[in-house]
C-alpha cells in the first residue's frame, strides 16, 4: 500500500504517497471498502516514474564529416555536398534517451537541436536509447560540442563528455625562398656551382609540399615545421648545368589542396 484516505463529500478522494517511488513502472490499484465492508477494486493506472536522464553518449562526426588525410582525426573542412563546398558543414551522431530532445553547444553557445532516431535507430532493440543526427556549419578553428538531453519527464541531463573538431577550410600558398649551396655573386640570387641541391619555403605549419619540375614529381612530399618553413634535399637528384624552375604545391590534414602552384624564380646551376 502506498497509502489511505477517505473520500471526501462527493465521493473525492486524495493520497499522497507515503513511499518513495524507484524509477520504473507501476500498476496502480486502488481498493474502495464501504461502512458495511464491501470491496471495490479499481482498474490500473499505469505510472512511470522517472527522475533522471541519461546524459548523450557516444557523439561522434558521421561518416563523410571528417576530410582529409584520416576519416578519424576529426580535422576536417566539412562534407564535399555542401553549399558552398567545404565550409564547415558536419554531421554529429550520438546516442540519448528515447524521444529525449537532445541540444548541442559550441564554446559560442548553442548550436541546435538533433533530430532523434526510433528506438532501432541505434542498432539495439528495447534499451530505450535511440540515435540522433546533428547538421551545422561550425566556425573555423577547434570546436569543443557538447550535448545536453530533457526527456518527457522534463529531466535535464548532466553534459555529455565533448566532442573536439577542428575545422580547417583553407590553405595558404607554399612559398619557394632560396637554395642552398647558393654561392654564386650573391648569397640569394639562385646561383650555384653545385648540381645537387636543397630548397626551401614557407607554408601553413603542418602542410605538405610537394616539388616539382616541369611535369616531374621530384619526391616525397616534406612536412612545414611548427613555424611554417620547409626544406627539400634535392641532392639525390643531380641538375644538369642550365636553367631550372621549381614549382611547390601544398595540402593539408583536411584534405584542403592549394591550386595555385609558388613557382621559384630561375635557378642557375
Amino acid at each position: 500500500s502506498i497509502g489511505t484516505d477517505l473520500t471526501l463529500p462527493g465521493g473525492n478522494w486524495d493520497i499522497n504517497s507515503l513511499i518513495t517511488l524507484a524509477d520504473g513502472s507501476y500498476n496502480i490499484l486502488a481498493a474502495a471498502t464501504d461502512k458495511a465492508g464491501n470491496i471495490n477494486v479499481s482498474g490500473c493506472l499505469l505510472l512511470t516514474v522517472d527522475t533522471v536522464t541519461p546524459a548523450p553518449q557516444d557523439l561522434a562526426l558521421a561518416a563523410g564529416s571528417d576530410s582529409g588525410v584520416s576519416a578519424s582525426d576529426r580535422i576536417t573542412r566539412g562534407i564535399s555536398s555542401s553549399v558552398p563546398a567545404f565550409n564547415g558543414t558536419v554531421t554529429i551522431t550520438g546516442t540519448a534517451e528515447l524521444q529525449s530532445t537532445v541540444t548541442l553547444s559550441n564554446s559560442t553557445g548553442v548550436l541546435g537541436q538533433a533530430i532523434m532516431g526510433d528506438d532501432a535507430s541505434n542498432g539495439i532493440l528495447n534499451d530505450r536509447l535511440g540515435r540522433w543526427t546533428f547538421t551545422s556549419i561550425l566556425p573555423e578553428g577547434v570546436n569543443n560540442i557538447t550535448a545536453t538531453a530533457v526527456d518527457l519527464a522534463a529531466n535535464t541531463s548532466n553534459v555529455s563528455q565533448p566532442l573536439v573538431v577542428t575545422i580547417d577550410t583553407r590553405i595558404a600558398k607554399p612559398a619557394i625562398t632560396g637554395i642552398s649551396p647558393d654561392n654564386g655573386p650573391s648569397s640569394t640570387d639562385r646561383k650555384t656551382n653545385n648540381g645537387r641541391i636543397t630548397i626551401s619555403g614557407t607554408a601553413d605549419p603542418g602542410d605538405m609540399v610537394t616539388l616539382s619540375e616541369g611535369a616531374s614529381v621530384l619526391g616525397s612530399p616534406v612536412i612545414a615545421n611548427s613555424s611554417g618553413v620547409w626544406t627539400f634535399d634535392n641532392t639525390a637528384n643531380l641538375l644538369s648545368d642550365g636553367i631550372h624552375v621549381f614549382t611547390a604545391t601544398s595540402s593539408d590534414l583536411a584534405g584542403n589542396g592549394n591550386n595555385a602552384a609558388a613557382t621559384s624564380n630561375p635557378v642557375s646551376v
